[in-house]
C-alpha cells in the first residue's frame, strides 16, 4: 500500500516531531537551555498566527469548516497548561490569536470531547520533570529522542 502525503501533511508531520522535542526540553532542562527551548516553542507557535489570520479557523469561518490544520494542532492546546506549570512560560501571553483559536476550535462538542484533560496532562509533565531530573542530561537526550518517536506513532 503506497500512502501519499502532500506538502502541508509532511509539515505538520514535521511540525508535530519538532514541537514533541521542544516540550521535552522545556520539561527536562532548566536555566539557559530551558529558556531557549520556551523561545523556540513560542516561535514554532507564532508561525501559525498569520496562517489563520481574521478567520476562526484554518479550516474556514464556521464550526463545520475545521480543517486539516485545525484538526493536527488543537491536540497541544492540551499540553500548554502543562508547559505552564512545568516552566512558567505562558503560552497564553505569547501566543494570543492561538489561544483564542484553540478556545473557539473547544467550543465544538467534538473537539472539547476529544481534547486530553489539561490537568492529568500537566501532571504527566511534572511527573516527567521528576524523572527527568533524576536520571540526568545524557539519559535525557535519549529518553527524549525515543518520545519523540514514540509520539509520532501514538494513535491514541
Amino acid at each position: 500500500m503506497v500512502i501519499f502525503i502532500n506538502t502541508l501533511q509532511a509539515s505538520l508531520i514535521s511540525f508535530n516531531v519538532q514541537i514533541y522535542g521542544i516540550g521535552i526540553r522545556i520539561i527536562s532542562t532548566k536555566g539557559k537551555e530551558q529558556e531557549a527551548a520556551k523561545r523556540e516553542l513560542s516561535d514554532c507557535l507564532k508561525v501559525w498566527e498569520p496562517e489563520l489570520g481574521d478567520r476562526p479557523f484554518f479550516g474556514g469561518e464556521t464550526l463545520g469548516t475545521l480543517g486539516l490544520v485545525d484538526i493536527a494542532l488543537i491536540p497541544f492546546y492540551s499540553w500548554f497548561y502543562g508547559y505552564e506549570q512545568c516552566s512558567g512560560f505562558s503560552i497564553k501571553t505569547q501566543c494570543r490569536e492561538l489561544i483564542a483559536w484553540a478556545k473557539i476550535c473547544s467550543q465544538k462538542g467534538t473537539v472539547s470531547r476529544s481534547l486530553a484533560n489539561r490537568k492529568k496532562v500537566s501532571g504527566f509533565m511534572l511527573e516527567l520533570k521528576k524523572r527527568f531530573r533524576s536520571i540526568g542530561s545524557k539519559r535525557t537526550e535519549d529518553v527524549s529522542r525515543m518520545l519523540v518517536c514514540i509520539s509520532i506513532f501514538d494513535v491514541s
